[in-house]
């Protein structure tokens, strides 16, 4: 009788080991998951940064800003003056505003980049052309 309830204690200690280590892969899981999606996002930031501030700058060089987001593979949205383009891992949206001025035209932009539509990065890029 004693190897009966000897071999029924060893079966509750084996169930606590299984049931702390099924715990501890949870708890790991989770915790590898939140590390692969805050990795994610550093990664789109990064990506983001430096196509925003690239796009910013061509922007603000070009004469034909329309033209040159066109040729960049933008797609025009339904408001006037917005551009949208989907990257990999980011979504970029330019907003272009043109106004006159005395002597010339203003033209203002906003490059903007979001990640699962979290806005990370928004830059402006205005220019003033001369008559």
């Amino acid at each position: 009788m004693r190897t009966g309830n000897r071999s029924n204690v060893l079966l509750i200690e084996l169930l606590i080991v299984i049931l702390f280590f099924m715990l501890a892969s949870t708890i790991l899981v989770q915790v590898f998951g939140e590390a692969y999606a805050r990795n994610a996002k550093a990664g789109a930031s990064v990506h983001a940064l430096t196509e925003v501030q690239s796009l910013a700058d061509r922007i603000y060089m070009s004469e034909q800003p329309e033209e040159l987001l066109d040729d960049l593979g933008f797609a025009a949205a339904d408001e006037g003056g917005v551009f949208r383009k989907e990257y990999e891992d980011f979504q970029a949206e330019i907003r272009l505003e043109t106004e006159e001025r005395d002597g010339g035209l203003f033209r203002k932009g906003t490059v903007s980049a979001y990640y699962r539509d979290e806005l990370l990065i928004s830059l402006p890029c205005s220019r003033f052309c001369g008559e």
